[in-house]
């Protein structure tokens, strides 16, 4: 009587079987009073009848004898991964002859191994670039210490293409990595960019990094024989308090030192400035000295080009000694 439905992925809905019930002299009867229960495995007093329906008890369809058995897998955590379940009847009778104890079919959940060459992905070639596999959880796991997953536009080296995009929409995450004690959450390598992340809507963030105490937000190293360096641009804001920069050596060329930048800004035309300079700024010192005019008790501070930059009022003392020389 018993039939094996099959292997199906976790929270199917809905498990859908025909039985036919029969008397004892082989002829097809409907049932009186018939009931059943899924055990799980050898397991014994945790049945459950979490998401059975016995949608025709007998003379379903009008045929005499025939049963229809709904199971909801997705109704209860009794139907977990991993795992084989029998149908069991557990009360009835057919022509006055109990049948409890009548295995009705067995089926698991993600219990079985099967090898497949994938041929098409929904009715798409596999090799055709608009196949499409929807997933709703793929997990990969390998504790062998080897590769769990490659992904890769092309075996020719050098050839364009994205070899893997996730995207989070609303509050959930393009792609979210957890590594143990030890572990490497994220390793990259790119011939070009090892990793480049983009964030389309403006006040988000395109990376934001949280870590423990004495942790590090980032860690860049350059693998090579040269002392670790980093070549590049930072374009951004950066919050926070930086206490500590160690080991940065052999700064690219390109990168001005500090003699050079205090050259530059001695030799900036005051010009380039002005217009956008505060009056307690440097600007003040070098256009007083060298474009202002002093009217009564008024020092009109002047651009440049001879339009105002800033008033300021003065107090005089005649008794005052002037400086009339510098040695």
């Amino acid at each position: 009587m018993s039939t094996y439905l099959g292997d199906y992925a976790e929270d199917y809905a809905t498990l859908n079987f025909k039985f036919t019930t029969r008397a004892a002299t082989g002829v097809p009867t409907n049932p009186v009073g018939l009931a059943v229960a899924v055990y799980k495995g050898s397991a014994t007093g945790t049945e459950s009848t979490a998401g059975v329906t016995l949608a025709a008890t007998g003379n379903f369809d009008t045929i005499a004898g025939l049963n229809n058995l709904l199971i909801d897998l997705s109704a209860d955590a009794f139907y977990a991964v991993a795992n084989d379940y029998a149908v069991v009847v557990t009360a009835g009778t057919v022509g006055g002859v109990s049948i409890i104890g009548e295995t009705i079919c067995t089926f698991s959940i993600e219990n079985r191994f099967a090898e497949a060459d994938l041929v098409k992905i929904d009715g798409q070639a596999v090799n055709d670039n608009l196949a499409t596999l929807k997933l709703k959880c793929l997990d990969i796991r390998n504790t062998g210490g080897e590769l769990a997953l490659r992904v890769s536009t092309s075996a020719t080296p050098g050839l364009g293409g994205t070899a893997a995009q996730f995207s989070g929409y609303g509050s959930g995450s393009g792609i979210s990595v957890t590594s143990g004690v030890g572990g490497i959450g994220v390793n990259m390598y790119g011939g070009r960019r090892g990793l480049n992340i983009y964030s389309a809507d403006a006040g988000s963030h395109a990376i934001e990094v949280t870590v423990p105490d004495g942790g590090y937000a980032m860690r860049l190293v350059n693998n090579s024989d040269d002392p670790a360096s980093i070549l590049g641009n930072i374009v951004g804001n950066i919050t926070g308090t930086l206490t500590t920069v160690t080991n940065l050596t052999n700064i690219p060329a390109g990168i001005p030192t500090s003699d050079a930048v205090a050259q530059a800004i001695l030799k900036t035309d005051v010009s380039d400035v002005q217009d956008t300079a505060s009056a307690h700024s440097i600007t003040t010192l070098v256009l007083g000295a060298t474009e202002s005019s002093l009217s009564g008790l008024t020092w009109t501070i002047k651009k440049t080009d001879g339009t105002t930059f800033a008033t300021k009022t003065v107090t005089s003392d005649s008794a005052a000694n002037p400086i009339t020389g510098v040695t």
